[in-house]
């Protein structure tokens, strides 16, 4: 569901939430054993 999330926001707000959202986000699927 975060993907599809992070798809339906605007680039304008991709970029600041890329400043600190995305980066959390990524590690939710890069590592999703801890937080499962």
């Amino acid at each position: 569901m975060l993907v599809e999330l992070e798809e339906t926001v605007p680039p304008v707000e991709e970029s600041l939430v890329d400043a600190s959202s995305r980066p959390r986000r990524i590690a939710l699927f890069v590592e999703p054993s801890p937080f499962a």
